[in-house]
């Protein structure tokens, strides 16, 4: 069937061997790449290149090339279509890497063309060769075609395959239609399809192996850098939010810790802060300051008559009209310990801190809470200290002040508020 010897090379000029060797460096460079990155593309890239070589040396088998030869009916055919095999492999590797922007007309269009690759060797045992050159020629404009629609289509997309291969291409694409229009009209010229091709190939390799070089010793591309920043971008503004939530969670975390349990009140560990920060006020911006502390009259009392259940019903009641009677968010009301609570009133004198104590001490006098043994009533006793910035005073001082005038009201009778040190002994009883 092969009447002449498929391998022989013969009549190349040295040219033509330096040209082969550029061709084997440049497959050997995909090669190791190929190996190195374990780039499917690159490995494919130098089974391309070796049809297109071997194509390209068996024009030259035979010096009276015609459209009726074997050569162009079998030996070129298996050339060419390992050629177009391997590059429509390219293509499809590449267009399917894209994921969800690839076009199903596009992906149809580049199985097809695999499909017809692999049927058309088949055609030049059982199609006259004028027909088989027809579908040579068709097939392999195709999948260059098919290659230059999707490039162009995602000309935004980073793929593998560098979109600069379109001049590379467009030539492969200008050899092919010069091909069949030289051996079709049988033409006489000193441009033979053998040096167009060539042109083409070592155009196609030079471009290739300059694509991977700066690529690779360059950096990332503009689009590379592009989607690093977006992704950055992207990652920044997820840690923005989390940290946003994160500073909710501990700002809702502190507020908890600071919070008596059973009151609903602030705590002890969060009225030692507050008053240490409204002394430092108070002494800077030379504004009063006042402290009222409270405790409930014959607690254990209660306890002991109604049980622990309504005692701490008793401080919750006590609690909640102590803060639902403050009107400035400045003022605040904590669980000391116990049955005890204080008050704190920035930019107060103590005569304003005794009138918001009364009030305080008449709302919890007029209480009548539920328990299995009918509505119980309780009283609190009052003491306000305050500071008039003149002179500096520690927490211990304010609080010593307060305490003291706490233990004169309950020595009094209880169910009264009375002021620190005061010449006037302003008093108010039930």
């Amino acid at each position: 069937m092969f009447n002449n010897p498929i391998f022989e090379i013969y009549q190349l000029s040295p040219l033509a061997y330096i040209w082969m060797g550029l061709i084997i460096g440049s497959m050997l460079f995909n090669g190791i790449i190929a190996i190195q990155k374990k780039s499917i593309v690159n490995g494919l890239q130098s089974g391309f290149l070796l049809s297109l070589m071997l194509m390209t040396l068996s024009l030259n088998l035979d010096n009276s090339l015609s459209l009726g030869s074997d050569t162009i009916s079998q030996v070129i055919t298996i050339y060419a279509s390992l050629a177009l095999f391997a590059f429509n492999l390219i293509s499809l590797y590449c267009y399917l890497s894209l994921g969800q922007d690839i076009s199903p007309r596009i992906t149809l269009l580049l199985k097809l063309s695999c499909s017809f690759t692999i049927l058309t060797p088949l055609t030049t045992f059982i199609a006259p060769p004028s027909v088989f050159l027809l579908i040579l020629t068709f097939v392999f404009l195709t999948s260059l075609l098919s290659y230059l629609l999707f490039a162009f289509e995602n000309a935004n997309i980073h793929f593998e395959t560098p979109k600069t291969h379109y001049i590379p291409l467009s030539l492969l694409i200008v050899s092919v239609l010069y091909t069949v229009i030289f051996l079709a009209a049988n033409l006489q010229s000193n441009l033979t399809p053998q040096n167009l091709w060539m042109f083409a190939i070592i155009y196609y390799v030079v471009e290739n192996y300059w694509q991977q070089t700066t690529s690779n010793g360059s950096g990332p591309d503009e689009e590379t850098v592009d989607q690093l920043n977006k992704t950055l971008a992207d990652q920044n503004f997820e840690m923005q939010v989390t940290l946003r939530e994160l500073k909710e969670k501990n700002h809702e975390l502190e507020k908890l810790n600071t919070l008596d349990a059973l009151s609903g009140i602030h705590n002890r560990r969060h009225f030692d802060k507050r008053i240490l920060a409204e002394l430092r006020r108070s002494r800077r911006e030379q504004l009063p300051l006042s402290l009222v502390m409270f405790d409930i009259d014959h607690f254990k009392k209660v306890n002991d008559t109604y049980g622990h259940l309504i005692g701490d019903e008793v401080i919750r009641s006590v609690a909640l009209t102590a803060a639902e009677t403050l009107q400035r968010s400045t003022d605040e009301v904590f669980r000391y310990g116990g049955e005890e609570f204080a008050l704190i009133l920035p930019n107060t004198e103590k005569l304003g801190a005794f009138a918001l104590a009364e009030k305080i001490r008449i709302k919890i006098s007029q209480l009548a809470i539920n328990s299995e043994k009918g509505p119980i009533s309780c009283n609190a006793s009052f003491g306000v200290g305050f500071t008039d910035a003149t002179h500096s005073m520690s927490p211990k001082d304010i609080i010593g002040q307060a305490d003291d005038a706490l233990y004169q009201a309950k020595e009094t009778g209880r169910n009264r508020v009375i002021i620190f040190n005061s010449e006037e002994n302003i008093n108010a009883t039930q």
